[in-house]
Parts: structure tokens; sequence; C-alpha cells
């Protein structure tokens, strides 16, 4: 029996002109990709009730979604291992240790040190830290190398064996496609 998490019912919305049908059940590895302009952070967006609908109707339930802004920003300053600690706290969840390894996220620097690269990791690592119900990441492969992305494709597909709910936005579909369970193109 699927549970319903999230379902977009003729969900409209006037300034992108574009109305939303979409059900995500737990399970789901729902991969949405579109050019620019197309809709898809107006759809994140409504998911997330940061906006509502001008028609139609979303359905949620009660439940912790794990985030990944396409722009993550970190406070420059704080050393990486502080900045888990107390989203560990806040998640009241411990850092997912395997994934720090495994991405070789470097702790004791500060934010500002960190690359593109490792900046966007543990962004990845935040939006999973406390095992949401849901976990969305907009333009999760954006500023990874080819190792990064490797790795990103390993944590995607253990995520699917352990039937994790995720949202995935990508300008580069094609490299997900075979991961995902459901496509949504805007």
């Amino acid at each position: 029996m699927c549970t319903c998490l999230v379902k977009l019912d003729h969900v409209y919305k006037y300034d992108v002109k574009k109305s939303y049908d979409l059900e995500i059940n737990e399970g789901d590895m729902v991969l949405v990709s579109g050019e620019n302009g197309s809709g898809k952070s107006t759809l994140t967006r409504l998911i997330l009730g940061y906006i509502y609908p001008d028609k139609g109707y979303i359905t949620k339930k009660d439940m912790n979604i794990g985030y990944l802004p396409e722009h993550i920003e970190f406070p420059l300053f704080m050393k990486v291992s502080k900045y888990l600690e107390i989203l560990s706290r806040i998640k009241k969840s411990n850092a997912y240790d395997h994934m720090i390894y495994h991405y070789k996220i470097p702790l004791f620097k500060s934010m500002y040190e960190l690359s593109n690269g490792n900046k966007q990791k543990l962004g990845i690592i935040s939006a999973c830290l406390g095992h949401p119900d849901l976990i969305i990441l907009d333009e999760p492969l954006s500023a990874l190398d080819e190792d990064g992305r490797s790795e990103f494709y390993e944590m995607i597909k253990s995520f699917k064996e352990k039937r994790q709910t995720m949202m995935i936005i990508s300008h580069y579909p094609n490299e997900l496609l075979t991961l995902c369970n459901k496509h949504l193109k805007l």
C-alpha cells in the first residue's frame, strides 16, 4: 500500500502560467527537469509551503523535509565540524558519518576555505541529516566534479535501496533517469 506524502491537484500559479499535477509517495525517486524559467523553483516552493497556489489543491502529510536549495549559503567563519554539530542538535540526529567519510568533507576547515564542490557536498549532507520523510535536492550536481557526481550517484542508489523518498531538480536529467521512478518534465 502506497502512502502519499504530497499531492498537487491542478495547482496553478499565474506568474509562471503553469499547472502542476504530481503525487509523491513513500519510496518515490522523482526527477524534475526543464529549462530555466519552466517552473521548477515554483514547484519546489509550493511543496515546501513557501508560496500558495492561485488555483488547485496541495495535500501534504505532516512530515519532515530536507532541502538543498540551488544556491546555499553557509556561515563563512564557522568550522565544518561545528556546523554539523549544531545542525545535528537542531535536527535531533547524528551526523551522517558515512556520508562525511564518503564525500571526504574536511571537518576542521572554515566554510570560506571550502571549494564550491565541498560546499555542495556539505549541503547535500545537511539536507539528508535527520532522516527526513522527503528530501528535495535542487541542482545537486551543479558544483560537483566527476568524482563528486559518481559519489552522488552511489548515494542515490543506496537511498533508493532504503526506499528514501526524494525529489531531485536537475538540468541534467539523462544522468538521473535510470535512478528515478517518476520524471516530471516542465
